[in-house]
């Protein structure tokens, strides 16, 4: 199960009671500009490390490090909770840039800030902060409908920027020679669907969750898909296209999320497109092997 962050604690599922209550939760005053400031802060902070770095073995990775770590302490300071857990999760994924290199390609970061986001939030709620569901929300057949419409766009935009880009070699040689294919399968498979649950869990959950309680449902959607788009800098789609193509990607699973009040059907969206990313690095990789 994965963390449903827009469902009241009742489980009723009233997107609309949910959507007042966010964009009601920050008031004016010291209180409400760190609710709106540490989140937003912890946002643009990562949302730097495409620019500047993420491993902290490197200069670039500790300035980000040390502003995520930073705000981590005054949200611990302010007793801001939901920012508390925020900069802990990404502080952990940008720590985890610094393990060997087996075992710091992503999404294994991703996942480390996840598992620190999960034990922080079930060790760390208080009473007035509402329960954590651990929901995957509904899937009617109007978000099916939704879904596979925006797989076909999405695979026919990659499509074309796997046409029209110049091949980049994500998977070096020594991982694709003499691999069988069904191996293959199995490692695409796997690939898609951890790829997407900590893409979805970090950026449709936990960020948007937190960005919502500052600035409303609709605002969250669209900052947590930029800070979406600019991790793909370096990613596939890559580039300043893929950065874009990234974005309104974001956005739109980010408009499924709410939609369909749960992170299942974003996931479903976001494997489909994963898995049609992993036959093309399969076969740039192959070209060269």
């Amino acid at each position: 199960m994965v963390s449903d962050l827009l469902v009241p604690a009742d489980g009723s599922g009233d997107t609309s009671t949910v959507r007042s209550r966010l964009q009601g939760s920050v008031r004016l005053g010291s209180d409400g500009a760190r609710e709106v400031l540490l989140p937003l802060g912890l946002v643009t902070v990562v949302s730097l490390a495409p620019f500047i770095g993420y491993d902290p073995a490197h200069a670039g990775g500790r300035v980000v490090l040390v502003g995520l770590v930073t705000l981590t302490l005054l949200a611990a300071a302010a007793r801001r909770a939901r920012s508390l857990r925020l900069g802990l999760a990404l502080s952990s994924t940008v720590a985890a840039f610094a393990l060997p290199w087996e075992v710091s390609w992503w999404p294994l970061p991703g996942a480390v800030g996840v598992l620190v986001y999960v034990l922080s939030s079930l060790v760390g709620r208080s009473p007035a902060d509402s329960v954590i569901h651990f929901r995957l929300g509904r899937l009617t057949r109007t978000d099916v409908l939704l879904i596979l419409s925006l797989a076909v766009v999405s695979a026919g935009f990659l499509f074309v920027f796997h046409a029209l880009t110049p091949p980049r070699q994500f998977l070096g040689d020594q991982f694709v020679a003499g691999i069988p294919v069904w191996l293959l399968v199995v490692a695409g498979v796997t690939f898609a669907a951890g790829n997407a649950a900590v893409e979805e869990l970090l950026f449709r959950g936990a960020i948007l969750h937190h960005l919502g309680y500052a600035f409303g449902v609709w605002p969250a959607v669209a900052l947590q898909a930029v800070a979406f788009g600019l991790l793909h800098l370096h990613g596939y789609p890559y580039g300043p296209i893929g950065v874009a193509l990234a974005t309104i990607y974001g956005l739109l699973l980010g408009a499924i999320r709410v939609r369909s009040n749960g992170l299942l059907a974003p996931w479903v969206a976001h494997v489909i497109a994963d898995s049609v990313i992993f036959v093309f690095i399969l076969q740039a990789a192959t070209r060269t092997s």
